[in-house]
């Protein structure tokens, strides 16, 4: 492979613009990690922290004891930085089913643990940083705890509360559900309150996903209503009581959906995953907005390219402007590896922005199945990742702020080959990135155009991907002569260093004489460029 300067800092100082995007950072595993882990399972984040679930590892000769692994960011690398497994475990209590950290507070649930009150009456462990490492501190259990309650199937963080699910609590009907909020006084956590709903169903789940933020709280029951439609509600603090403020149901009720199996919620805009609705559980998500104690749908997030059961609303998260919806079971190449969506709000609507895909995807990864942000990081669990072994899973973190983005299609050349134009690495601030060009004729001549905006132009018997183009770079790819697919070249993006650089955009696709090519021109497709913070 050739390798060629590209001065691009200096062409993109002038055209930075108030833009954000994303881009694959690292891989993260389990350093004791073995198969049938399904480290992945269940992630959170906060600041320059991640902690993740996995749920069935095991601990000696117990099975499925489960543990939770904390990563932290130092320099430009993720170190693992503990591990964390509560006391008193044993085989199938699922310790890290869910996760939940927030500054210096960490809370993992094991639902299905067994206790001194019956099977699957579920449990919550509490860790808290001290400065130095991560300190148990305590288990945690509401007051009416029973037998099949799942409680700890749904953890969130915010502030000096913890919100806990309880999927199968029966106090109302069988199975209905029920939440419960925990409050960190001086002296320790204590229950402040149980947050049942009266219109449940028997079955429905409530608790099975729970979102808060302040003093408002988001919470699932996916299997509401007599055909699995499902619904969301929300309620508010008033003191240590807290208040439904309304139902958060779709515009269009589907059978099976699953609506409320996700939630999110930041201020007044929730988001919620349905990722069963339509025939075959393509799935939908879907925006709403409160308006005094009633939230109205404001959008129905639903990608074109969706199929037969890419559960499109498995996971979700919220920030701002931005959400971010998984389809964990969604194909890349071959397989059901798993791409995350991003959308953004510009004033008046929801716009898909772009697509998260592992680098290196793998086959049945489902990427997505877990999913979170800070405000650096989008980082998601694929469980199923079975590079160490069957399910064995990983997490993979992705920076907010950059990105390398391929579209369109390549126009072929010799014997069919399509040249192929990447981007490897995260273009922020003070970090190199590549660009490397691929499958083309060995030693061809060529060039690659940069570009303010995308297009699709048709050219040359194929399809000009840039334009505005502000400037060219001719060069000869490696590899032996006329060989078809044997040549290819590297251009290093050296590291941005001005502030004024970030938020820039810029397109860029190279072309090469190719005499098998339709009119002797053979071009790659096109790639985006987005420089970020670190």
């Amino acid at each position: 492979m050739k390798h060629a300067p590209l001065r691009l800092a200096a062409l993109l100082l002038a055209l930075a613009a108030p833009l954000r995007a994303q881009c694959e950072d690292a891989e993260l595993y389990a350093s004791d990690v073995e198969a049938d882990d399904s480290f992945g399972v269940s992630i959170d984040a906060d600041g320059d922290r991640i902690v993740v679930g996995a749920y069935k590892a095991d601990a000696g000769s117990d099975n499925d004891v489960g543990a939770a692994y904390v990563y932290v960011r130092q320099g430009d690398a993720w170190v693992e930085e503990a591990i964390l497994v509560a006391p008193g475990l044993q085989s199938e209590d699922q310790f890290g089913v869910s996760v939940a950290i927030e500054g210096d507070r960490i809370a993992v649930g094991a639902p299905y643990l067994d206790g001194t009150i019956g099977f699957n009456e579920g449990r919550v462990f509490v860790w808290e940083h001290d400065g130095l490492a991560w300190q148990y501190l305590t288990a945690l259990q509401p007051a009416d705890l029973d037998a099949e309650n799942w409680f700890g199937l749904s953890l969130d963080l915010d502030g000096d509360r913890l919100l806990v699910g309880a999927g199968r609590d029966s106090d109302i009907k069988p199975d209905a559900g029920a939440a419960y909020v925990f409050r960190r006084d001086p002296g320790g956590w204590v229950e402040e309150a149980k947050i049942n709903h009266p219109d449940v169903w028997e079955g429905d789940t409530f608790g099975s996903a729970v979102a808060l933020d302040g003093d408002v709280a988001l919470i699932g029951a996916p299997f509401h209503d007599t055909v699995d439609q499902g619904a969301a509600y929300a309620f508010e603090r008033a003191g240590t009581s807290w208040v439904e403020i309304g139902e958060v149901v779709p515009g269009a009720p589907n059978t099976g959906a699953n609506f409320g199996c996700a939630v999110d919620v930041d201020g007044d805009v929730a988001l919620v995953g349905a990722r069963y609705w339509g025939l075959n559980a393509k799935g939908r998500a879907y925006v709403l907005r409160r308006s005094g104690s009633s939230w109205s749908q404001e959008a129905i997030l639903n990608p074109p390219d969706l199929i037969s059961n890419d559960n499109f609303g498995y996971s979700v998260a919220l920030d701002g402007d931005h959400a971010y919806v998984s389809a964990p079971r969604k194909y890349v190449n071959t397989s059901r590896q798993g791409v995350i969506y991003t959308f953004v709000y510009d004033g008046g609507s929801w716009v898909q922005d772009g697509e998260l895909i592992a680098f290196d995807p793998k086959d049945s990864d489902e990427l997505g199945s877990s999913l979170a942000i800070s405000p650096n990081w989008i980082v998601a669990g694929a469980p199923e990742n079975k590079e160490s072994g069957g399910d064995s899973g990983r997490a993979i973190a992705f920076a907010r702020g950059a990105d390398l983005v391929k579209y369109g299609e390549a126009t072929p050349g010799a014997n069919g080959w399509q040249p192929l134009l990447e981007g490897y690495g995260c273009p922020n601030l003070g970090t190199t990135s590549d660009i490397r060009i691929k499958q083309v004729v060995g030693a061809a001549p060529g060039a690659l155009a940069l570009g303010t905006a995308p297009a699709a132009f048709p050219v040359f018997g194929g399809t000009l991907l840039v334009d505005s183009i502000f400037g060219t770079t001719s060069h000869v790819v490696g590899g032996s002569a006329g060989v078809p697919g044997a040549g290819s070249v590297l251009f290093t993006i050296p590291a941005p260093t001005e502030p004024a650089l970030v938020g820039a955009e810029v397109f860029a696709q190279a072309g090469y004489l190719d005499a098998e090519a339709p009119q002797g021109i053979s071009m790659t497709n096109g790639l985006r460029i987005r420089i970020g913070t670190p």
